[in-house]
């Protein structure tokens, strides 16, 4: 038995057909049935039941099933894990940033990694904080740079921590404020980035906890539409204090919480992946890099 058998096995079960599993496979019929016919004699047992309209699948076949896709699963994995590896010892890396991190540690932090480490080639591409994760838990790229993320998921290094802070423009009556609790920010509308950024679920998590519901009046998809709709006197908002610096509006300001929430930028890697060298040298980078920034 080995995994050509058990994918072509799989095909079978998902077409009810080995004609059509066949031809998906790009295999003649004939020969499909004949790895059918040595998998069930090395097992002992039917797995389909043949009929005039296909096969059906037997309770072997049904058990089987549930252990083939698991083991074809982990083998596809694997492989992808020693060519991303592979790949990055040849210098070679992905890194995918969460929207906002790399204006916090200026675009030369990109150029002077090029420069200073000219034999690792990397592609660099930014994405909400969600899709950065879910990047780096498939396999599709080497680091990830992202807020708050899940320890169980992945091995963290953190960069720097910066504080959420609520944003009002001068129509609002909370203008004024030197400091507002989040219930308080519940009385106004607010504009806020959507559930695929950190900062929605930690307002959402903190909220729920107080027993409050923030008036989300807009879902938006970036800080800049968030700080514009604000200055339109359409709503308030909630934004980092790193971001809103740079947003240069003059009839909006920031005012710090009452409640201390934060978010954390940090390097990932997922859990149970060999780390190479070149990954290494790029984490140690950026953390050097925000220290020095910080200073």
């Amino acid at each position: 038995m080995n995994i050509n058998d058990m994918e072509s096995f799989l095909e079978v079960y998902k077409r009810g057909s080995i004609t059509k599993a066949a031809d998906k496979l790009y295999v003649s019929p004939q020969g499909l049935s004949v790895v059918i016919k040595r998998l069930e004699k090395e097992l002992n047992a039917n797995l389909f039941k043949r009929t005039k309209n296909g096969v059906l699948v037997t309770e072997y076949g049904q058990l089987f099933y549930q252990r083939a896709i698991n083991i074809v699963s982990e083998y596809n994995k694997t492989r992808s894990e020693i060519n991303a590896l592979k790949l990055q010892n040849m210098g070679y890396l992905k890194v995918c940033s969460a929207f906002g991190i790399i204006r916090h540690l200026s675009p030369e932090y990109i150029l002077n990694f090029s420069k200073s480490h000219p034999k690792i080639h990397f592609d660099y591409v930014e994405f909400p904080d969600l899709l950065v994760e879910d990047y780096i838990l498939n396999g599709k790229a080497d680091i990830g740079l992202t807020p708050n993320p899940d320890p169980r998921l992945f091995n963290i290094t953190k960069i720097f921590t910066t504080k959420i802070c609520f944003v009002t423009h001068n129509k609002s009556k909370f203008y004024n404020r030197k400091s507002i609790s989040l219930a308080e920010m519940c009385e106004e509308p607010l504009v806020i980035e959507s559930n695929h950024f950190k900062i929605h679920g930690i307002i959402d998590r903190e909220c729920s906890r107080l027993g409050v519901e923030p008036k989300i009046m807009f879902n938006t998809s970036g800080f800049s539409l968030c700080h514009k709709m604000c200055s339109n006197n359409e709503g308030n908002t909630v934004c980092l204090d790193f971001i809103f610096d740079d947003m240069k509006y003059h009839n909006i300001r920031k005012i710090p919480f009452k409640e201390n929430m934060k978010w954390e930028a940090c390097c990932v890697t997922k859990k149970d992946v060999s780390i190479s060298k070149a990954v290494r040298e790029f984490i140690n980078y950026t953390v050097d890099w925000s220290k020095k920034r910080g200073k």
